[in-house]
């Protein structure tokens, strides 16, 4: 078994110590020196999580990072190479005490140097899938911690993603004000002003993702994927002991792809757990993704078979988010609101007329016979020189002091072929049969025209 601490590596090694340091310490050697209510409620919990044990591995994953492979006062400004970051940190490492023992080990984008198009992105992400499915098998029911404080965004991204689906025990971050930190091996934790700008977090843990449980079993995906430590050769890095880093082939992006295969095949109902059981959640396919007990919960639960649980089945309906899965907004609004939301240009609307004569002269007429309100507002449009959009607004506006008129002319028979649809029984039958399954949308759509994409903007 073993404790695993997962990181991305940019271009500060210093966070590093600042990652280490919120899980290894000792009564003389303390990074954060206890300060702050922050640590110490980070701590205990990184306590609970380890089962009071410490870290026995830090895993890093970075691109192939040129620069300087030695500090070298004469050129603050120029950034470290990634072999100059890894001497950097073997040596606080080294001299800090309590991590002394920390075996330390970096996978390597072989030829990246940042991470700069989506091609490496997605190269990337399938090195952090790669790497943290076999820091997994390595842990070997130890704790998998991650830690988002370092590399791009893009890089925090794909980690977590990893976690995601691999599960992790605890997801840190570290945050930093604007006190800059110096950490090196003369100067191994840090001063008062530092400690109340720099701490750790903690951020929600994720479980395992039950669809790729069978992966951490199944001898064939680990034979194939889960042998990258079997893989290692060291490298010339002559950091120390206890510290290599091996370059990962990123030619290839086979194991995200295989990822998002899984991740695919779970939408469908002959690849989900229920396949053997004629089970199938056709609308909500992301329901294959939780744990199968779950899934037999919620397939089992039922309300209302006992009076005597009405009041919190009551309030436990009251009580569940709610969500219109599909509301056009070019129908949501009724034609006093059309108005009102007209009337937010009413401005932009008049100056326009004062300066636009075929504008400030138009009848404000609605469409002529046959003619859709789409295609009025752009024949409009094209005639008077001025957006569609305006067009809607000047024209709703005239029904400011009588919205009822709107109404009428929107919903009544007169642009609706002699139907009056403010008759119930005439707007429930508004889209005819074309054949015997299929309907005519078009003029229940055409009710939006006047908000939607003419006015909604």
């Amino acid at each position: 078994m073993k404790n695993i601490l997962i990181s991305t590596l940019g271009s500060s090694w210093q966070i590093i110590p600042e990652t280490i340091g919120a899980f290894v310490y000792d009564e003389k050697n303390d990074f954060y020196g206890m300060s702050g209510t922050s640590v110490i409620e980070f701590r205990d919990k990184a306590k609970l999580v380890l089962n009071g044990k410490g870290i026995d591995e830090l895993w890093l994953l970075s691109t192939d990072q040129k620069g300087l492979d030695d500090i070298d006062p004469e050129k603050p400004k120029e950034s470290l190479s990634l072999k100059g970051m890894l001497k950097q940190i073997v040596k606080w490492r080294d001299a800090y005490g309590p991590a002394k023992n920390l075996i330390i080990r970096v996978w390597v984008m072989h030829d990246v140097s940042d991470i700069e198009s989506k091609v490496q992105v997605k190269l990337f992400h399938n090195m952090a899938l790669h790497v943290l499915y076999n820091a997994r098998l390595k842990a070997d029911g130890g704790k998998l911690l991650v830690s988002l404080a370092c590399g791009r965004k893009t890089m925090s991204a794909d980690i977590q993603d990893a976690a995601y689906c691999f599960g992790c025990d605890m997801m840190m971050h570290v945050l930093a004000g604007n006190t800059r930190v110096e950490v090196n091996d003369k100067k191994l934790w840090l001063n008062e002003e530092e400690a109340k700008s720099v701490f750790p977090i903690e951020l929600n843990p994720f479980p395992s993702s039950d669809l790729f449980e069978e992966w951490l079993r199944d001898g064939t995906i680990k034979e194939e994927y889960g042998r990258l430590l079997d893989d290692v050769v060291q490298t010339g890095f002559d950091g120390g002991i206890n510290a290599c880093y091996a370059y990962y082939d990123s030619s290839k992006v086979s194991f995200l792809k295989k990822v998002q295969e899984k991740r695919e095949a779970a939408k469908h109902f002959y690849s989900s757990y229920w396949s053997d059981q004629q089970y199938s959640y056709d609308n909500f396919p992301i329901l294959y993704t939780l744990s199968r007990s779950t899934q037999e919960r919620l397939k089992n639960f039922k309300i209302g078979l006992n009076s005597d649980f009405r009041e919190n089945e009551l309030a436990l309906l009251r009580g569940l988010p709610k969500a219109d899965l599909h509301c056009h907004l070019g129908g949501v609004l009724s034609p006093k609101e059309i108005i009102e939301v007209a009337s937010a240009i009413e401005d932009d609307v008049a100056l326009e007329r004062s300066r636009n004569k075929a504008f400030r002269e138009w009848n404000l007429n609605g469409p002529e016979k046959s003619e859709s309100w789409k295609d009025w507002r752009k024949r409009l449009s094209a005639d008077l020189g001025v957006s569609p959009l305006l067009v809607v607004a000047v024209y709703v506006l005239q029904f400011k002091k009588a919205p009822e008129r709107l109404d009428e002319i929107i919903y009544g028979p007169l642009y609706n072929k002699g139907v009056d649809l403010r008759d119930e029984r005439q707007f429930v039958s508004i889209a005819p049969w074309v054949t015997e399954k299929k309907r005519d949308l078009t003029p229940y759509e055409a009710l939006g025209d006047l908000q939607g994409s003419g006015l909604l903007k």
